[in-house]
């Protein structure tokens, strides 16, 4: 009844206009005639339905009805109709008042009209909704929908997908992915030891040993690998799996391949610390970039040889977007502290593949493995640099002299006011000198100036009311440069590296093992060029002897135990790392700074550690090292660490004796320390010093780089860890 008065109201004010606003129809049939016919689909107005013959007698209201509901007309006189044609002439409106109009559809609502529904209570019989019904997986995020609008912009969609997976999809597959169709431009913060990267986006499903993923990526070099170590954030593809031969039984081989493209480059910097400050210190890139982004979780930093910890309770903080480091008051930064950082930051001077594929065969006592792994910049696919065909042309002929990849920056375009123009002169015996010059007549140079380091340059900025920068000429000084800037762009190259290293082991018992690995370089700084291609190729071999030994079988309580160990390194002047495979202060150790040329350089070691289950341990090494023809320098270091009840003793010690016909050094190198436990209290001292002798034959006195110093400290410790030091 309420809907048959909210539809007589509805038309109403319809119903009430004239007929005469109605258009009138008209349609034809032909005999013979059915006994029903529907007249119109709208509704029509039953008064002014007139039947009349092809000859004109009008056909009477008594020989035919109308169904109002059906819009149809039934003939109920049929005699009456004749065999000539029948023409009906009619009223039709626009709409069906016979359907059902509404703005809501009342059969939705909540069937308890007259009590009050709280949309926050429970209700067991409601669906849950889910689109993706599967026991077993997890499932959580979200799916919105928006639009925005302005004055100044016009009316637009909105979307976002943020889902994550993880579980199996049947009794074998399982799945975990993280799928986003957000582009966010920031990443996460590094002031906590543990980071939330919310911009990786993978899937990955993996049955049994077999999974493969795609997305976002971390590419990692195989562990049983010395010579190849990396580790890159891409994206792409990875496959793995591990499965059977068949040769025998115990026979297994491990695989893997991935393809991707590279997100960022991996460099090395050691910062130059002041005395005191504790940052920020700004990190650059390969080419001295400024304005880079750090890879998020990318970074490892390191002081004095000992890998820190990022947080702001820990040791350091870093802003990934600024590329800035700053220390905690846990790490006092001081004029000889020795800081290194290895990150990657986000390159785009060219796009950049990446291929790493690994094997590992093992069978019984013997194991082999296989690796290979490919990073080179696309040289066709320049991002931030357009480089031109002269340009090209350019790398093409410099070969690897990088230092001359500089292209003229001198663009003459006439005389506007809306750049900062130059005029070129002669002067002091000096030509094509580019100066400031606002005159319509000489002021025909656009230049642009790169930076080419102090002492390379003949130009300086200064100061000036000019809307931009300016750059000054100044004379060289005995044909010296004494600016800082050059009118030219220094075009960055294409590079290429690529290593294979094959590897294998024999385990003679549980104690003794026998392994060697032979790597080979591949690496091109410069894709356009093939000039100095000859110093690409590099290789390096190491071979290792390791046996384990238990010195008082009878002591089951605390037995000792030795492993014994001899290597032998080589790596030739052409060998190239993708990233550092030896210990941080390697070239520290050994005074390797001293020389600048690459060379072959051979390395040979015996070590012996002594150690027990209680942690004990007493590790002294002999090495060997030899860089080119200079004569080899040898190096004999000790650690130790005893426990005796709540007293502890460590401390380690190094001696170097590197001779030369040109350079001599002698490094020593010492620490040690003394703790003891109260238990709610612990109390300890320690000292470190470092004395290091260069002598050079030629100039017969010490060289700038020879050092020596001493510190001791001393600490009280409480429970709560809250630590008093006080310097002796």
């Amino acid at each position: 009844m309420k809907r048959l008065l909210h539809l007589i109201f509805l038309f109403l004010p319809v119903l009430a206009l004239s007929q005469n606003d109605v258009p009138e129809q008209k349609k034809v049939l032909q005999f013979p005639y059915p006994d029903t016919f529907l007249l119109d689909e709208n509704t029509v107005l039953p008064e002014s339905i007139v039947i009349m013959t092809g000859s004109g007698n009008i056909i009477g209201k008594t020989d035919f009805q109308f169904d109002i509901n059906t819009h149809c007309i039934i003939f109920t006189n049929p005699n009456a109709l004749g065999t000539d044609s029948l023409i009906i002439r009619y009223k039709a409106m626009s709409v069906d008042i016979s359907q059902e109009f509404f703005h809501k559809d009342t059969s939705l609502l909540y069937p308890e009209l007259d009590n009050f529904y709280n949309p926050f209570e429970l209700n067991d019989n409601a669906s849950d909704g889910e689109w993706l019904q599967t026991d077993g997986l997890d499932k959580s995020g979200s799916i919105t929908r928006g639009f925005s609008i302005g004055n100044r912009q016009d009316a637009s969609l909105n979307s976002s997908l943020n889902l994550q997976l993880s579980g199996k999809l049947n009794n074998d597959l399982e799945i975990q992915a993280v799928i986003s169709d957000d582009n966010i431009p920031i990443q996460p913060e590094g002031n906590t030891q543990q980071i939330q990267e919310f911009d990786k986006v993978f899937i990955r499903l993996q049955k049994d040993e077999t999974a493969l993923t795609a997305g976002d990526i971390e590419l990692f070099a195989p562990e049983t690998s010395y010579f190849m170590k990396y580790s890159r954030k891409s994206q792409g593809g990875d496959f793995r799996t591990v499965f059977s031969p068949g040769l025998a039984n115990e026979d297994k081989i491990a695989f893997s391949v991935s393809g991707a493209f590279g997100k960022g480059k991996y460099t090395r910097q050691t910062l130059n610390v002041i005395e005191g400050n504790q940052g920020p210190y700004k990190l650059t890139g390969n080419n001295n970039e400024t304005y880079i982004i750090v890879l998020a979780g990318s970074e490892k930093v390191y002081l004095d040889g000992q890998e820190l910890t990022r947080g702001m309770e820990n040791d350091y903080i870093i802003d990934y977007n600024t590329a800035e480091i700053t220390f905690t008051s846990r790490i006092p930064v001081t004029a000889n502290s020795r800081i290194v950082v290895e990150f990657e930051y986000s390159d785009k001077n060219f796009a950049r593949a990446v291929i790493a594929s690994n094997m590992e065969y093992q069978s019984g006592k013997f194991s082999a493995g296989f690796s290979v792994f490919s990073e080179k910049d696309l040289k066709n696919q320049s991002i931030q640099q357009d480089l031109s065909d002269d340009e090209k042309l350019l790398l093409s002929q410099i070969g690897d002299s990088l230092q001359d990849a500089l292209f003229p920056g001198i663009d003459s375009i006439g005389f506007t006011n809306e750049y900062v123009l130059y005029a070129m002169i002669d002067t002091l015996g000096y030509d094509s000198v580019f100066i400031y010059s606002t005159s319509p007549d000489s002021a025909l140079y656009r230049l642009s100036f790169s930076y080419v380091g102090e002492g390379n340059g003949n130009y300086v900025q200064s100061s000036s009311n000019a809307n931009g920068r300016v750059y000054q000429w100044v004379v060289p000084v005995a044909g010296v440069p004494q600016g800082a800037y050059e009118p030219v762009s220094i075009l960055i190259t294409p590079k290429g590296t690529e290593m294979y290293s094959m590897r294998m082991r024999y385990d003679f018992n549980e104690a003794t093992f026998l392994s060697g690995e032979y790597a080979i370089s591949n690496t091109d700084p410069n894709l356009f060029s093939e000039i100095d291609d000859e110093d690409n190729q590099g290789q390096a071999f190491k071979l290792l002897f390791n046996r384990n030994s238990k010195l008082n079988r009878k002591d089951t309580i605390n037995p000792w135990s030795l492993e014994s160990k001899a290597v032998v390194e080589y790596t030739d002047q052409y060998f190239q790392e993708i990233q550092r495979f030896r210990s941080v202060e390697f070239d520290r150790d050994w005074n390797l700074g001293l020389y600048d040329d690459a060379a072959n350089e051979y390395f040979a070691s015996a070590s012996f550690l002594f150690r027990n289950t209680t942690g004990d341990r007493f590790h002294f090494q002999s090495a060997g090292f030899m860089h080119g023809t200079n004569d080899p320098a040898l190096r004999n270091s000790l650690e130790f660490m005893k426990q005796n009840g709540k007293l502890k003793f460590y401390g380690n010690g190094a001696y170097l004796s590197a001779p030369g016909t040109k350079i001599e050094s002698e490094f020593v190198q010492h620490l040690g320390g003394i703790v003891y436990d109260f238990g709610v209290m612990e109390i300890g001292a320690e000292e470190q010093g470092e004395y290091n002798r260069i002598f050079s034959n030629i100039n017969d006195s010490l060289n700038i780089s020879s050092l020596q110093w001493w510190q001791g400290k001393g600490w009280i410790s409480f429970s709560d860890t809250a630590k008093t030091k006080t310097a002796e």
